[in-house]
């Protein structure tokens, strides 16, 4: 039995159908974001930096975002092995560049602790960029949709999404225990320091490290620091 072909019209007819479904679809996905509360990886990735410190000899890449510091004035949030060397003293050259910004501005770090993972950088200009707001990360759940923003690889400022795997895993690294977000997100080299968001646009973790494995073959273990913990490093310093 011959296969009919089919002609020109009932062509550009097939073609107009799939794209007023593909029209339809985006329009229901962008209306249901928009009914449940959800913010867009669009208006996050703005709060985000990209960090840099150190020279050729021992250069340092990493991702942070814009919090308020105890004092209620902006900041960047980072991880602390980013912007502090293995001697605990910050790194020389620390500079940050928001999303959409085209250069990189000189910061200080004003707090930190090597325990916690935790570093608080304080720009030498004024942030043009809204604070994330720090969700509760209590609140988690097991399979919670989350996404991650980063400079992964170094590439730039990055969304990568996935779930929560642990929303409490107890982690022992470097000799330190501490409770952490297990998600499956990919974290690459630079994209430490960057947030983990939940579905209402809240950074509910920090981005720290990942599970490799000791042959380097285990892939989708990754963990944040907790909010919580995050708003505690911060409260504890105000004034």
């Amino acid at each position: 039995m011959r296969r009919r072909l089919m002609s020109k019209r009932e062509a550009f007819l097939a073609i107009l159908c799939v794209a007023a479904v593909s029209a339809l679809c985006a329009d229901v996905s962008a209306h249901h974001l928009a009914d449940s509360g959800g913010a867009s990886a669009g208006d996050s990735i703005r709060s985000v930096a990209e960090v840099g410190a150190g020279g050729p000899s021992d250069p340092a890449a990493g991702s942070g975002f814009v919090v308020l510091d105890g004092d209620g004035r902006k900041a960047i949030a980072t991880n602390a092995h980013v912007v502090i060397d293995a001697l605990g003293a910050p790194r020389r050259d620390i500079r940050v560049s928001l999303f959409g910004c085209d250069r990189c501005i000189p910061a200080e770090v004003s707090a930190f602790d090597r325990d916690l993972d935790i570093a608080i950088l304080a720009p030498s200009e004024p942030v043009d960029a809204d604070p994330l707001k720090l969700g509760d990360s209590r609140m988690l759940s097991y399979g919670e949709p989350v996404r991650a923003i980063g400079n992964s690889a170094g590439l730039g400022l990055s969304v990568a999404s996935g779930a929560v795997s642990v929303p409490l895993a107890l982690v022992k690294h470097k000799g330190v225990e501490r409770e952490m977000i297990q998600t499956d997100v990919s974290l690459n080299h630079g994209g430490s320091g960057g947030p983990l968001l939940n579905q209402k646009g809240e950074a509910i973790g920090m981005m720290t490290l990942r599970y490799v494995g000791s042959d380097q073959s285990v892939f989708g273990v990754s963990y944040a620091i907790p909010s919580d913990a995050i708003r505690s490093f911060i409260e504890a310093r105000a004034g």
